[in-house]
Formats: structure tokens, sequence, C-alpha cells
């Protein structure tokens, strides 16, 4: 070994124009982190590896509000993690009782987010306008269903005037395409 060899220092990578080196593993994007492509697993809803047409039920159960790190931990650690898969492994009243036992789950939380998944699937119905809707009492499809779209944008925009928690109160166009999409939606979660 001669002075200057680089001892314990890391080999340069690749000069920038020549072409990429495959390691093994799954693709990565442009900025480092793996492509994941995950296909339908026996027992998924048709929609539920689908994109924005989905309903919903392609959300990432992470983007619901409320979901603390060890309960997203527990529901991961059993494939739980779109809403579609937890409407479907907690849609039901026993479903939900038996996963919060086993994963160690707080009943209550779990029916929070259980709501939160269901009513993820009406489009349009984001974070802060679900958090609204559920300040007013509609928790979930077919509560927002049973309302009368009249009264709902104006008890919304009052909240948001009130607590100021979006920029905009939905206009009553927003809000009649919500109760129209609920009634048309099939029931997921027994009480």
């Amino acid at each position: 070994m001669e002075f200057g060899d680089s001892v314990g220092r890391r080999p340069k990578g690749p000069d920038p124009g020549s072409p990429p080196v495959m390691t093994g593993g799954p693709p990565r994007a442009p900025d480092g982190r793996a492509r994941v492509r995950r296909s339908a697993l026996p027992g998924d809803p048709p929609a539920a590896t689908a994109g924005p047409e989905a309903g919903g039920l392609a959300l990432p159960v992470s983007r619901l509000r409320g979901l603390t790190l060890p309960v997203r931990a527990a529901l991961r650690r059993r494939g739980i993690v779109t809403c579609g898969r937890l409407l479907r492994a907690a849609g039901g009243a026993r479903d939900r009782a038996r996963l919060a036992a086993e994963a160690g789950v707080d009943p209550d939380a779990l029916l929070a987010l259980v709501r939160r998944a269901d009513l993820a699937r009406v489009d349009g119905v984001g974070t802060v306008f679900g958090l609204m809707l559920e300040e007013l009492g509609v928790a979930d499809v077919p509560t927002l269903a049973a309302q009368g779209p009249a009264g709902l944008p104006a008890r919304l925009a009052a909240y948001n005037r009130e607590e100021r928690l979006a920029r905009r109160s939905p206009t009553p166009e927003e809000v009649e395409g919500w109760v129209r999409q609920a009634r048309a939606l099939p029931a997921l979660v027994s009480y």
C-alpha cells in the first residue's frame, strides 16, 4: 500500500454521465426512495389498489387524523396500511373488537379511525372538512347520507367562521355532492 491510498474511505460513486448500476432490491425513484408496487391481495376490495378513483379506499391509514405511531405500527404489523384494508378488517363491530384486543389498541380510538376511513371514501372530504363534519356530529358515511344538504353548508360555514379551521368553507354544491355520494356508497361499518 502506498501513501495516499484511501484506507477506510468510501469509494467515489459512478460518474454522473455513466449508466446506473443495478444493485438489486426494488427499483428506485430519482430521489432514492424505493418504488413499491402493491398488487391486490385476496379479499381486497377491487378499488383498494386503484388510484384516486378508488373512493378513498387506497388512502394510506397514515393520512388519517388522530393516528398515533403505536397504533400505526400495530396496524402495519397486521398488514393494514390502507383505508380499504382497515374497513375490511375492522368495519364490523366484532371484527373491530377482536382487532382492538389483538393489537392492544383502544377500541374507541380504533372506532374513530374506522369512521374517518369511512368518511374518506367521499370524494372531496379531506382532513379539514372531515374534522369540521365530525365536530358537527357527522362522523361517518351513513350520518352524512342522512343529512339534508340545505342546512349542512350553513352549519359548516358558521363553524368555520367561529373556529377558522379552513381558508374557506365548503360550498353548498360540494356538500350536496358529498351527501349524494354518501347515499350511493355501500355501508362498510356496522356498530
